[in-house]
């Protein structure tokens, strides 16, 4: 969990595992991030800060396509760089400022149900707004990540295995 997921702390990561039935102290948590973290801390270096933050940077495009018949098309792209992956896309032979709100909805709306039903928070006692349930460890269980908003984030789930 801790190289999967540098940007979260302690309490983050603690809330995560009471959720999977992990019965830890947070300062263990605190701990063990010391210990297992990878890296070095960030350099000032603006190489440093894309190559550090690449993982999480999403670019937005919205350009012009002329057609063969002289009509023009508005394209709206969101591209995830790390992947170099398209997140969302879309073309429209109007675009107004509806439109183009809406498709900034379409991407932000993965990222809603993370928060909303995957993401533990401080302020609930590490509890998930939706009240997330405790999946206790199961059987010759493994622990496996879920991707959440196209990766950024994770839920960690267990399964058992035969």
């Amino acid at each position: 969990m801790i190289k999967e997921n540098p940007l979260w702390g302690a309490p983050t990561l603690h809330g995560e595992l009471i959720k999977l039935g992990i019965v830890i102290s947070e300062r263990t948590v605190s701990n063990m991030i010391k210990r297992y973290r990878v890296g070095k801390p960030p350099s000032q270096t603006w190489r440093t800060f894309l190559k550090n933050h690449m993982n999480n940077t999403y670019a937005i495009d919205f350009f012009t396509v002329p057609t063969a018949n002289f009509k023009i098309l508005y394209v709206f792209v969101i591209l995830w760089h790390e992947q170099r992956k398209v997140v969302h896309f879309n073309v429209t032979l109007n675009p107004t400022a509806q439109w183009t709100a809406q498709q900034i909805k379409n991407i932000l709306s993965e990222y809603f149900k993370y928060y909303h039903h995957d993401r533990t928070h401080l302020g609930l006692s590490k509890n998930t707004p939706f009240e997330r349930q405790v999946q206790f460890e199961a059987k010759n269980g493994i622990l496996i990540p879920l991707r959440r908003v196209g990766g950024l984030h994770h839920r960690y789930i267990w399964k058992e295995v035969a």
